[in-house]
């Protein structure tokens, strides 16, 4: 799920309402995500103009959080229309090698790209591993059925430490890292040129949740192979 250094990109403008969209809230994923960004409010339409804009300037805000094994960055400028978002997760029980796989395997990204509360159509998922490839999955949430289609392209593919992708609709540049750690992996997740309007407190919980997802995957295949199912 996601041979340009590349990385998963995903960004999701969810038409719901206010309430609705903070339940779910889902930051991308990827994502990806892929990374997926939610939107507060109700109908939203992207001003693709806007997002078009390059940040001159990256000092104008900073709001961050650590934990041991995450960590969050938002940055904006109001000097321009758009801002960068980094978060990170540790995987357990993993090298690098496995997280990048897993961005490659359109049945993998189906089980985890999407955050709690949305679903990934199966038939819609395909990745061309290579740059200039496509990353492409429709979303679905679940109380409601609307579909968020995602389409992307792989700009850097570097297996297995980095993929970038770029999503045309907004933008938006992400690019995954992959790293070991003591007794597992490290992902970073760095977008850049993100429109203001998508780095909302939503964003971190939502990129967890997917995050969660992918864990419980590997999880699940450890046990497999050591039970020898």
């Amino acid at each position: 799920m996601l041979q340009p250094s590349a990385v998963f990109v995903a960004v999701v403008v969810l038409r719901a309402s206010a309430a609705w969209t903070a339940s779910i809230a889902w930051g991308a994923s990827a994502v990806w995500a892929y990374g997926a960004l939610l939107v507060r409010g109700t109908s939203t339409t992207t001003d693709t103009e806007a997002v078009a804009h390059r940040i001159s300037n990256r000092s104008s805000a900073t709001d961050s959080t650590t934990s041991p094994s995450v960590t969050i960055q938002l940055m904006t400028d109001e000097s321009t229309a758009t801002g960068e978002f980094q978060t990170s997760r540790t995987f357990s029980g993993v090298g690098p090698e496995r997280l990048f796989e897993a961005y490659l395997s359109p049945a993998q990204v189906t089980e985890f790209i999407a955050p709690a509360g949305l679903s990934v159509l199966a038939d819609s998922v395909i990745i061309e591993p290579h740059v200039g490839g496509r990353f492409e999955f429709t979303m679905v949430m679940d109380e409601s059925g609307v579909e968020l289609p995602n389409a992307g392209v792989f700009t850097e593919f570097d297996p297995p430490h980095r993929l970038a992708f770029f999503e045309p609709a907004v933008g938006l540049t992400s690019t995954h890292t992959f790293s070991s750690t003591d007794g597992g992996a490290e992902m970073i997740v760095h977008q850049t040129d993100v429109p203001a309007q998508y780095l909302v407190p939503e964003v971190e919980p939502a990129f967890q949740s997917s995050f969660d997802k992918l864990q419980a995957l590997l999880d699940r295949e450890r046990s497999t192979s050591s039970t020898g199912e």
